[in-house]
């Protein structure tokens, strides 16, 4: 007794500690079909030569099975086998199925594989059918004659010996006398069943899969998934030949299921559940994967390689109206509906865990459909969950855990404005941020209001990285004056429908706008150009390094109208409608010099200068009359007098060479062209084109003198063109500018190496009329281009003649090819 005692006492440890073992460990059963008695090697193959090994099986014999055990879990393991042929050790490394990779894979505790070595390759199953069945009725133990000699001895005369009870008890009676003449395709299905495996892609959304074995006696089969009381069938297979392999796919799930087969016969068999000895019965559960084994009668039923037959559950369904996971509520409380669908024993308070909330009352009328409701505890994410297996039905199954999550928001978005523009801004396109602390609905332009100002658009911020949200307001100045930006009274809601408060900028604007820029000089410093506004009448300083005005400067007189920059002196020379003046900016200091004047009859004027020669030239055009007008030419020095003279056209631009002026008529159709000499004495017609284009818009001439450019709104010849023209024969077209449609306006670099003109887009030519870059802008009616004094930025001034708005400057800073 003492004795027995021990012996149990011995057989619990044992057994606790391969159960200890087990937690650490899996196995694996390998099956060898090459020719060859091999090694085979499971570790790190990184270093063949020192064979590096974590598990070493035993010499495999040909076709024989050998089982590993403790291989150890959580680790990367590679694979290859060894043999001796001609004395030497033949190394391979295993690779997958395909033949194409490298086998690596991690063993995780409490997993069944199978490995199939075939020459230099093999197959791995991960959760192999075979192998997750009680090693007692493994179809491996079922064909010991096959692969131990002892078997194929005389002893198989004696049926005792040959026959081992341990072994497949029903196949023994017929293969005692002949153990080799077995067919081992009939009692070993480990080597002839196909190989498939369940894999992820057999998952589908809503539905599941299948993957049936055929391991009967029974020749062909059909198997039903249904209800068997009722005789519905979900799902009939096809035939099933002997050890065949099919798939089923998009069964229903969530229905209680019964299984049965229908053989070659008509005869219907029930299928009985292998650990419960009663008819299958289950729910299938949504997109999960399961493989069925047939054997005879009775089955094997498995999910991830556990038998479901073990518990039977149900899928109650639960729901708040109004409320989901995605958008928040200010509910409070909220009404959670759980229907289960047929009637279920009581629920109770215990049986829910809960985040952010509590139960107030669990209210039914049938045990069926019951009303749950929910008080939020506090703002921010919240949920209620049914346990599994808390209540059953009357069929005796178990409830599924079923959970609501969702938002509890009462409070509305908090919301901030700040001005994002400079302090002092001297343009009509403003900015300010509007920031939210969450998202946000029902923003407009019509959800602002705006102080000395028009709110013109909106957009939000796809680059904010915030908890909430930021929108960037853009605002039209009116008038010289403060601007402030306000979002209007409960206009925006948050996700839950809270409204938010109204709120203003904290700042605001000191604006001071800017309009109709008239011309666009360079300066001594490259980092500044000069524009010359007639609307405000100030002299607008440019910084192109920071995109923005540096400061402006009043002008002494109103309606200036041309502008010049003068090297020698670091002189702006400014000319006004309407009065006989010449103002001169010294940039140096940043003062006003004296003044030229200067008597004339005509009120709008032209201005030019050429410092080789010492002139400053002035057109005055009469807008009374289309063709007479008066050009003066003054001394640079002194203003005075040097000669005057009649001339056509109303635009003017002089040769900085020898002192030849080119005019145009502007506005009209055609518009004639004509060049000019002036001598100390008189001023003379020396040629002149009648017909140069329609809509004269522009005349610009190259630094070196070369090059003359009289820009048309309908081009100069065939086409949307402007012509190259030789400032020493204006009857000479050297080549053409193709702009595209409606050239409006171009300048040329200083070094006269580039030409930029505005028609489709802004584009930079060569002098071989080759676009080398193009740009998008803005086609407003009013277009004015400059560069600074390095040619390495060209500015440009816009406005909207129709709305009288978008004044405002562009910078173009790789404009150089």
């Amino acid at each position: 007794m003492k004795k027995l005692l021990i012996l149990i006492i011995l057989t619990a440890l044992f057994s606790c500690e391969i159960f200890n073992e087990l937690e650490n460990y899996t196995e694996m059963t390998v099956i060898n079909n090459t020719q060859d008695s091999i090694t085979l090697h499971l570790g790190d193959f990184t270093d063949l030569n020192n064979k590096t090994t974590t598990v070493k099986s035993e010499i495999i014999l040909p076709n024989s099975t050998g089982i590993i055990t403790k291989i150890p879990k959580e680790i990367d393991l590679k694979g290859w086998t060894e043999s001796v042929k001609d004395n030497q050790n033949i190394i391979k490394k295993f690779v997958n199925s395909d033949g194409k990779e490298l086998y690596n894979f991690k063993f995780t505790s409490l997993q069944n594989y199978k490995l199939e070595i075939n020459n230099d390759k093999f197959i791995f199953y991960e959760n192999d059918i075979v192998l997750n069945i009680p090693t007692t009725t493994t179809p491996t133990t079922t064909t010991p004659t096959t692969t131990t000699p002892t078997t194929t001895t005389p002893t198989t005369t004696t049926p005792t010996t040959t026959t081992p009870t341990t072994t497949t008890p029903t196949t023994t009676t017929p293969t005692t006398t002949t153990p080799t003449t077995t067919t081992p395709t009939t009692t070993t299905p480990t080597t002839t069943t196909p190989t498939d495996t369940i894999s992820d892609d057999w998952v589908k959304n809503g539905s599941g899969s299948f993957k049936i074995n055929n391991y009967s006696s029974k020749n062909k089969i059909k198997i039903h998934i249904g209800n068997y009381a009722s005789n519905v069938n979900y799902i009939i297979s096809p035939e099933l030949s002997y050890y065949s392999t099919h798939i089923l796919e998009s069964y229903p799930v969530g229905t209680p299921l019964n299984l049965w087969i229908t053989d070659e016969n008509g005869n219907i068999t029930n299928l009985i559940s292998s650990i419960t000895d009663n008819i299958f019965e289950t729910t299938l559960k949504d997109g999960g994967n399961y493989e069925l084994k047939l054997n005879s009668t009775t089955f094997n039923f498995y999910d991830s390689g556990v038998d479901l037959n073990y518990i039977k559950y149900f899928t109650p369904y639960i729901s708040a109206p109004g409320v989901s996971s995605y958008t928040p509520t200010k509910s409070s409380p909220i009404s959670i509906i759980i229907d289960f669908k047929s009637e279920v024993s009581a629920l109770t308070n215990e049986m829910f865990s809960l985040i952010n909330c509590s139960i107030t009352s669990i209210v039914t009328t049938d045990n069926i459909n019951f009303s749950v409701t929910v008080e939020p505890t506090n703002q921010g994410d919240a949920e209620i969950k049914l346990n599994s297996k808390q209540v059953t039905n009357t069929l005796g199954e178990y409830n599924s855990e079923v959970k609501l999550n969702f938002v509890y928001d009462s409070i509305g978005p908090i919301i901030e404005i700040n001005i994002i523009d400079n302090a002092t801004p001297y343009t009509d396109i403003l900015h300010f941020e509007m920031i939210s602390n969450e998202k946000i609905n029902g923003i407009y332009t019509s959800s602002f209001s705006a102080t000395n100002a028009i709110v013109k658009s909106y957009s939000k911020d796809s680059t904010y990285s915030g908890a909430g949200e930021r929108y960037i307001i853009t605002v039209n100045g009116k008038t010289k004056g403060e601007i402030t930006l306000s979002l209007l009274d409960n206009i925006v809601t948050d996700s839950a429908g809270n409204s938010s408060s109204s709120v203003s900028s904290g700042e605001s604007y000191s604006f001071i706008p800017i309009g109709v820029v008239n011309e666009i000089v360079p300066s001594d410093n490259p980092q500044f150009v000069y524009a010359l506004d007639n609307t405000y009448m100030q002299l607008l300083k440019v910084d192109v390094n920071n995109e923005q005005i540096d400061s402006h400067i009043t002008l002494p007189h109103p309606a200036p109208i041309s502008m010049k920059y003068g090297k020698t002196g670091n002189i702006l020379y400014i000319a006004y409608k309407n009065y006989d003046t010449i103002s001169r900016y010294d940039l140096n200091s940043e003062t006003f010099l004296s003044e030229y004047t200067f008597s004339a009859t005509n009120e709008n004027y032209d201005l030019d200068i050429n410092e080789s020669l010492n002139r400053i030239y002035l057109l005055a055009t009469d807008p009374q009359s289309s063709i007479t007008n008066q050009v003066k030419v003054l001394s640079l020095d002194s203003g005075s007098l040097i000669v005057e003279g009649s001339v056509e056209g109303k635009m003017m631009t002089v040769n900085p060479n020898n002192g030849d002026i080119f005019t145009g008529e502007k506005g009209l159709s055609p518009s004639s062209f004509y060049h000019y000499s002036a001598t100390n004495s008189n001023i003379s017609n020396i040629k002149e084109i009648w017909n140069n284009g329609s809509n004269g818009k522009y005349l610009t001439i190259s630094p070196d003198g070369l090059h003359v450019v009289m820009f048309c709104g309908g081009g100069n010849g065939a086409g949307y063109t402007v012509h190259d023209i030789d400032t020493s024969d204006i009857s000479n077209t050297i080549g053409e500018w193709n702009v595209g449609g409606y050239p409006i306006y171009g300048v040329f670099s200083h070094d006269s190496k580039y030409f930029y003109a505005m028609g489709d887009d802004l584009g930079v030519y060569d002098m071989n009329y080759i676009k080398l870059k193009s740009y998008e802008y803005d086609k407003f009616d009013t277009h004015i281009l400059g560069l600074n004094s390095d040619s390495s930025v060209l500015v440009q001034y816009t406005f909207d003649d129709n709305y009288d708005n978008n004044y405002r400057f562009i910078f173009f800073k790789d404009i150089r090819p």
